[in-house]
């Protein structure tokens, strides 16, 4: 039976045991630092006191905030890109000239945050190892032999922290299953113990069902009784 092998992104959200809390709640703080002079600078940019308005690209953050990593503990250049980076996708994805500002501190405390590239993190033994500190984290199998992408850090209500890390899986199904997929525009779970997809169901397929229930819902109103 000939088989086609589909390359698919799989995010992992892994719990990081406790005894890398205390560093991780550090370096969050760093980074609401990092995205606080962010927003401000752009914002000043955009609405300047004289000269005409510039609207600042990650690029133009990245040049601003060279050699900024001496001034923390924690975190280096790389992530201070990824966060300029990141603010750089929200601001204009929302085309907002000045996004929320992140409260290290106090009941309004933003939830911590920690974003990193691909190159940052590292194997080590039993560990990870990330801008110098090594962390364990839990089901940590699942990485074995695993290309991971860009990722970060991400902390919970409840102040756990987890390493959310997006992985390269081969999805394998038989020729008849992706032709199915094609055909029908629903995922049926993979085969040969490789995880399941969720399905998908195309566009028109969900206007069609829209249509379908309007209609039903028109027929039900022209059987009431009119008033008066």
């Amino acid at each position: 039976m000939a088989v086609a092998v589909t390359p698919c992104i799989r995010t992992l959200r892994l719990k990081v045991k406790a005894e890398g809390y205390p560093w991780l709640n550090a370096a969050a703080v760093e980074i609401n630092q990092v995205w606080n002079w962010a927003n401000a600078t752009s914002y000043q940019a955009a609405r300047p006191f004289a000269g005409p308005a510039r609207w600042l690209t990650g690029f133009d953050l990245d040049k601003l905030a060279a050699g900024a990593s001496e001034y923390f503990e924690h975190i280096g250049s790389d992530t201070i890109q990824r966060v300029n980076a990141q603010f750089a996708t929200r601001r204009r994805q929302f085309q907002r000239v000045k996004l929320k500002w992140r409260v290290s501190r106090g009941a309004k405390r933003s939830l911590g945050w920690i974003p990193f590239k691909a190159a940052q993190l590292k194997r080590k033994g039993k560990s990870l190892r990330f801008s110098g500190k090594a962390f364990r984290v839990f089901e940590q199998e699942l990485l074995e032999g695993a290309r991971w992408r860009c990722g970060c850090f991400a902390q919970d209500a409840v102040g756990d922290w987890w390493l959310c890390l997006p992985v390269e899986r081969a999805l394998t199904r038989s020729v008849a299953e992706q032709e199915n997929i094609l055909s029908t525009g629903r995922c049926p779970p993979s085969v040969s113990g490789n995880e399941s997809t969720s399905s998908v169901a195309p566009t028109r397929q969900a206007n069609r069902r829209c249509e379908s229930g309007k209609s039903a819902l028109r027929k039900w109103y022209g059987r009431l009784p009119l008033q008066g």
